[in-house]
């Protein structure tokens, strides 16, 4: 999809809105270019407990997924705090097992998307980060062959 023809529809209806009452005439030069939106431009960001509450994903779902592609789906927010990971035996409402993760995961590549995880950094040992439970979700990624880029929390932390 061309992005440009996206930015003018929006441009346009918003001046519809603005000027509703009065008549605007608009002259769009489509021979130069103003702005260049990367291919990545439309993207989203999951609270990790919508992941976990959700379920079994549906077809619709993906189809709307799908079109977001080639974006980012980043995986943060207030839940990325308590979030741990853990194998299925360890579950509780906070903990995303082994099959989860890896549904997660097969979901975002074949919607074509790529995926940023926040990580969990509330985890603490004798007063600094506790990495043990991100390395242990990085490292079973790495063994899968997923492909995940990393964020430290979601917001601003000092360690």
């Amino acid at each position: 999809m061309d992005w440009r023809w996206l930015m003018i529809l929006l441009t346009a209806v918003y001046c519809r809105k603005v000027f509703a009452s009065k008549e605007v005439t608009t002259q769009i030069n489509t021979k130069k270019l103003i702005h260049y939106l990367p291919d990545r431009f439309l993207s989203m960001t999951i609270d990790p407990f919508t992941i976990l509450a959700a379920g079994p994903l549906s077809s619709e779902s993906m189809n709307m997924a799908k079109a977001l592609s080639p974006g980012l789906v980043r995986i943060g927010g207030k839940g990325t705090n308590i979030l741990k990971f853990g194998k299925e035996f360890m579950k509780d409402d906070n903990t995303i097992t082994e099959i989860q993760w890896r549904s997660v995961n097969n979901f975002v590549k074949d919607a074509g998307l790529d995926m940023i995880l926040s990580l969990n950094p509330t985890s603490r040992l004798n007063g600094g980060w506790d990495s043990s439970n991100s390395v242990d979700l990085i490292a079973f990624s790495e063994k899968e062959g997923f492909d995940v880029a990393w964020q430290f929390g979601y917001g601003n932390y000092t360690i």
